[in-house]
C-alpha cells in the first residue's frame, strides 16, 4: 500500500515513449492478418494495485485549494493521487500488457461499468507506442475499440471488423497541422500531427456515448481532459483511466511554469473531474517512474488513475 511517506530512492530513468517505426506485427495488421493469440485466452485477473484506506471506506477529497507554497501543494497532491476510494468499484480487473500482468502498459479496470447486458461497450483508447495488449483485449471481451496515436508513423488502418487504428491524437484544440507537442516526442522529426479534442472525436466518429476513455498521451493528457471537462459530453463517459506525467522539469520543451503553478493546475484538473460525478477508485505507480527532486525530496513523477462515474 502506497504510503504519505517521501520516497527518497530514485527510480530508474524510463525509456519514454519515442518514434519508431511500424513493427512487423503491425505491418501485418495492415495487411489484415493480424493475431490476438497473445491474449485471446487470457483469464480475467482481479486488480492487485488499488489502494484502500482501511480506515474508512469513503475517503473525504480535498477541494480546489490556492496553495501558498509548492511544497503545501506537492504534499497535497501526492496524499490525493495515493488515496483513492477503492470501494467505488466492486470489481477491479487488470487488463494489457505482459502475461505475467507485470511491467508497463498494465491498466485497471472497473468491470462494474463495462460490458453490461444489453450495453453497447465502446473503448477510446488515446497514446499506443505499438502496445496494442489493453486495445486488442478489450476488443476481444466484446467492446468497439478505437486506438490512436499519431506518433508511431503508422498510416490508419482495421485491426479487426470492431477495431480501428487512427493515426491521430488529442489536444485542447482541433488541428490538423498539430506542431506543439507537449511530450517526450518533440525533437524526433516527426510530421506534424492531427489532433482532435475528446467531443471532436465523438462528434466525427457518430458516438454520443463512451464506455471506456484511456489517455496515456505524455503531459497531453492535461489540455485534453480540461478541455473535455468544459464540455457537456464529459456526463456522456462512464470511466477515465489515464496517466498522469508531473513536474515541468520533465517537460521536452519546459516553459516557463513554476511548480507551484503547476500543482495547481493539476489538482484542479483531478477535482474537477470528481465534481463532474466520477469517483477515484485506483492508483497504481508507473513502474517505469523517474521523478524530480523538489527541496530534497524525490517526488514520483507517473501515475496510472482510474475514476468511474456514480450512479
Amino acid at each position: 500500500m502506497f504510503t504519505r511517506d517521501h520516497i527518497h530512492s530514485i527510480i530508474p530513468e524510463p525509456a519514454g515513449r519515442v518514434q519508431s517505426p511500424a513493427s512487423d506485427e503491425i505491418k501485418q495488421a495492415d495487411q489484415g492478418s493480424h493475431e490476438h493469440e497473445s491474449h485471446e485466452n487470457r483469464p480475467v485477473e482481479a486488480a492487485h494495485d488499488v489502494v484502500v484506506d482501511h480506515k474508512s471506506d469513503v475517503i473525504q477529497k480535498p477541494e480546489v485549494t490556492n496553495f501558498k507554497t509548492a511544497r503545501e501543494g506537492i504534499e497535497s497532491l501526492m496524499k490525493y493521487i495515493r488515496s483513492p476510494n477503492a470501494s467505488a468499484c466492486g470489481n477491479p480487473v487488470l487488463v494489457g500488457g505482459p502475461l505475467d500482468r507485470k511491467g508497463d502498459g498494465v491498466w485497471t479496470v472497473c468491470a462494474d461499468r463495462i460490458l453490461r447486458d444489453g450495453q453497447p461497450c465502446v473503448v477510446y483508447s488515446f497514446g499506443i507506442c505499438n502496445d496494442f495488449s489493453f486495445d486488442d483485449e478489450m476488443n476481444l471481451k466484446g467492446c468497439e475499440v478505437h486506438s490512436f496515436d499519431p506518433s508511431m508513423g503508422v498510416e490508419s488502418y482495421s485491426r479487426s471488423k470492431t477495431h480501428w487504428f487512427h493515426d491521430a491524437g488529442i489536444s485542447g484544440i482541433d488541428d490538423s497541422n498539430y506542431t506543439d507537442h507537449r511530450s517526450s516526442m518533440l525533437g524526433k522529426g516527426v510530421k506534424p500531427w492531427v489532433v482532435k479534442t475528446i467531443p471532436s472525436w465523438m462528434s466525427t466518429l457518430s458516438h454520443n456515448h463512451i464506455s471506456l476513455l484511456k489517455v496515456d498521451v505524455e503531459y497531453c493528457e492535461w489540455d485534453a481532459l480540461n478541455q473535455l471537462l468544459k464540455s457537456p459530453d464529459i456526463q456522456n463517459i462512464d470511466q477515465i483511466i489515464f496517466e498522469v506525467h508531473f513536474w515541468p522539469g520533465r517537460r521536452s520543451n519546459p516553459e516557463a511554469v513554476s511548480v507551484l503553478d503547476a500543482v495547481q493546475s493539476w489538482m484542479d484538473v483531478l477535482i474537477t473531474i470528481e465534481k463532474a460525478g466520477f469517483q477515484h477508485f485506483s492508483t497504481h505507480e508507473n513502474p517505469m517512474s523517474s521523478g524530480e527532486v523538489i527541496d530534497e525530496y524525490h517526488y514520483p513523477c507517473c501515475f496510472e488513475v482510474g475514476y468511474v462515474r456514480s450512479f
